[in-house]
């Protein structure tokens, strides 16, 4: 009897069917975090919390995501990913029950620390395979825009039509119909066996050794992905805030945002389909130019300005954004030092938040949009480092 062997067809079909599974089970354990400012708007509504409770359910929801975020390198090797993503799936769903029918703010604590947990843990395997794949690139690129896709739907809907029928509670239970799916889609999270080694599946102490044995080639790509993430953070957080001090309508500013996320989801899929013709380091060159060029043109006047500069910044983001994730996967031997990407972005999105916040207050919503340039032109620069040195490695090793 010969051995069935799958055609190349086949083989691309199945390795695409993966990556759009764990680009969606990726997107819905973000949704969150994504969604947190309308999250927390419906439940301010409905209990009357105030600025600082608030900040304190949003906090401990970034918090715990960050936590477990920081552990999967220790763990992800390990597990049946499809296992898993069931399971985290259904605690979630059971979470987002049980805080549907929360009437204290002790249970709206308990409720966004476990979802905080769960989702954070939820979207590990999917974001493992996703660097697992053959074209990491392409495949971040697609989770990006799977990401915004199911973001820019729920935040439409739900402010739209759910909230204002059902508050805080219809809220919480839409987000059942995002977390639905991946119980199913999880069968397609298996890691390719041509990606799992040796090194990366050794436990106890050795294990340990090997991971922090090659953390120090990540360290270039990690600041990179920090100073890049910080930047973006410091330009897309205070963006209502700019746009009222520039005199934007509410409206206006909302619409920008709102349809910046389509525009974002779009380019990123088109990225993820001919991004691979495109060097990463002309493309991060080409999008450092166009942020850079938007954040200069946000103040030269007018709604239509604001908004043009607010759409072609979120495409070059999501054209640039998976170019840096890759570059860490790319440079991890190890198949699992890459999951600590997630938990760099999160540091990084709180840093960004905490200094643009600073700046804004002490000098001036210029002077914060002029930082945001100044990070994500130095995260270019170390990435240019980066993959200079990874191709005159590449070169001796031909010699």
């Amino acid at each position: 009897m010969h051995a069935q062997t799958l055609s190349p067809a086949r083989t691309h079909a199945g390795e695409l069917r993966a990556v759009l599974a764990a680009s969606y089970v990726s997107g819905a354990s973000l949704i969150l975090l994504n969604g947190l400012p309308l999250l927390l708007g419906a439940a301010d509504e409905t209990f009357r919390l105030g600025p600082e409770r608030l900040g304190y359910l949003g906090g401990v929801a970034g918090l715990s995501a960050l936590v477990v975020n920081a552990s999967i390198p220790f763990w992800i090797r390990r597990v049946d990913w499809r296992t898993a993503t069931r399971l985290l799936s259904i605690a979630a769903l059971v979470i987002l029950v049980l805080g549907a029918a929360s009437r204290t703010y002790a249970t709206l604590l308990a409720t966004f620390t476990f979802l905080g947990i769960s989702l954070g843990l939820l979207g590990a395997p999917a974001f493992a395979r996703l660097g697992d794949a053959a074209e990491p690139r392409s495949a971040f690129s697609w989770s990006i825009g799977v990401a915004m896709g199911i973001t820019a739907i729920w935040c439409f809907a739900s402010p739209a039509y759910i909230q204002p029928q059902f508050g805080y509670r219809g809220a919480v239970l839409s987000l059942i119909a995002i977390i639905l799916p991946c119980l199913v889609l999880a069968r397609w999270l298996k890691a390719p066996p041509h990606r799992v080694t040796e090194e990366s599946t050794l436990t106890g102490p050795a294990a340990e050794m090997t991971l922090f044995r090659h953390l120090n080639p990540l360290a270039g790509p990690f600041v990179a992905l920090f100073l890049y993430t910080s930047g973006v953070t410091i330009f897309y957080a205070f963006l209502d805030r700019l746009g009222k001090h520039l005199g934007v309508s509410e409206g206006r500013v909302g619409g920008a945002v709102a349809l910046g996320s389509v525009f974002s989801a779009v380019a990123a899929i088109c990225s993820a389909r001919w991004g691979r013709q495109v060097a990463p380091f002309a493309l991060l060159l080409s999008t450092t130019l166009i942020m850079s060029l938007c954040d200069w043109t946000i103040f030269s006047g007018g709604s239509a300005s604001f908004v043009l500069s607010v759409l072609a910044w979120n495409v070059a983001w999501a054209l640039s954004y998976p170019q840096y994730l890759a570059l860490v996967r790319r440079e991890d031997v190890t198949h699992r030092l890459y999951t600590l990407s997630p938990a760099i972005v999160s540091v990084a999105t709180f840093a960004g938040s905490a200094s643009g916040g600073v700046i804004i207050q002490r000098v001036s919503f210029a002077a914060a949009i002029a930082s945001s340039a100044a990070f994500v032109a130095v995260a270019l620069g170390l990435s240019g480092w980066v993959d200079r040195r990874v191709s005159s490695r590449w070169a001796r090793r031909r010699q």
